[in-house]
């Protein structure tokens, strides 16, 4: 996973010469040993994808926002300035974007002896409503790969609470009742949950209803929908897969694009070479896999089988191991602290001064 790395570590040397500082101070409050601080800074080793993501969320270093990223392990945009609006909407998305959940159904099946939150949840679950990493309540609008998410409650608690105060959910005994009449606005279908998430989000936004909301959720609002995301994990591991093959396979003949994406950024115009954009991509398919499973998310198993391969963890090296174990062996990953010895250096040094 790159910036690339070295544009942040330029940013950070830069930051460091503004506020007159020395790079081992840097390192430390960066949270470095001393000796990460020493690789880092010079060049020898590169920041980890985790390194990156808690630089770029941290407000106290006055560095480049990205144009645009992904919100995991693929931070590949071209670094460029944003107005201040914008920069409240990325700090969020750093936040929130990771893995979102679809709310599940209540368990209990039965309203007897029901907890009023477990309907509440029912509700939600019946409209097909999210909740982000940060707790955030959202309706979602899926096309393709992609989902725009649009904010409905801050939090689980105040959807539930402000249904009660509404009248659409209440106990009776030691029963629990819902009215879908009151919910549903008299509609079906869409229409039905669209009237369910306006009446919702209204109660909670009116100030008079007592809702804490910070400006951060306030102003997402009101800018309606938060940025695209892709919701196939899974789909974007396989695309990682299928491009690290492209370029191993093709290594000599490959080329980087330079076809401008949606954003009007080439692949070359952001990669130095071809090495380095093989590293973005293995970085990024390990730090994908590694959370899908830290996330119990189901991988199938041919996607397994493949990555497993390129990782020469099938009881086999990989046919391009040449390529991919030296990148493997001197980047920290997720879970994995890197212990390069001098031979893992010297042949990554010469893929990385090769790999043009």
């Amino acid at each position: 996973m790159q910036i690339n790395s070295k544009m942040l570590v330029e940013a950070l040397k830069k930051y460091a010469a503004q506020q007159g500082i020395a790079y081992k101070q840097l390192g430390s409050q960066l949270g470095f040993s001393v000796n990460k601080a020493k690789n880092v800074f010079t060049g020898r080793t590169q920041l980890s994808g985790d390194d990156v993501l808690r630089i770029l969320g941290n407000h106290q270093y006055a560095l480049p926002r990205l144009k645009s990223y992904l919100p995991y392990w693929r931070l590949r945009r071209a670094i460029m300035d944003v107005d201040k609006s914008s920069d409240i909407i990325d700090a969020v998305n750093e936040d929130a974007m990771v893995f979102p959940h679809r709310i599940q159904a209540s368990n209990m099946l039965s309203n007897i002896h029901k907890p009023l939150s477990e309907l509440a949840r029912d509700i939600m679950h019946d409209k097909k409503w999210w909740a982000l990493r940060n707790g955030w309540i959202c309706s979602a609008e899926v096309s393709g790969s992609m989902i725009a998410f649009t904010p409905i409650a801050p939090d689980f608690v105040a959807a539930a609470s402000a249904m009660k105060k509404m009248g659409w959910i209440w106990r009776n005994g030691q029963s629990v009742h819902a009215d879908w009449e009151k919910i549903n606005g008299g509609e079906t279908g869409q229409e039905a949950a669209n009237n369910c998430e306006k009446q919702l989000r209204a109660f909670i936004l009116d100030p008079q209803n007592g809702f804490e909301l910070d400006g951060y959720f306030r102003q997402s609002v009101s800018d309606s929908t938060i940025w695209e995301i892709e919701v196939d994990y899974v789909e974007q591991l396989k695309r990682l897969i299928d491009e690290i093959e492209n370029i191993a396979e093709h290594w000599p003949q490959y080329e980087l694009s330079e076809t401008p994406d949606e954003y009007g950024v080439s692949v070359k115009s952001i990669y130095q070479s071809k090495f380095d954009y093989l590293e973005a991509n293995v970085l990024g398919m390990c730090g994908i896999h590694s959370e899908l499973r830290e996330r119990k998310i189901e991988i199938d198993q041919e996607t397994e089988q493949r990555y497993r391969r390129i990782m020469s963890e099938d009881g086999s090296h990989y046919r391009y191991s040449a390529l991919i174990d030296p990148i493997l062996a001197v980047n920290d990953r997720r879970g994995h602290l890197a212990s390069p010895m001098p031979d893992d250096w010297k042949r990554y040094n010469q893929l990385q001064s090769n790999g043009l």
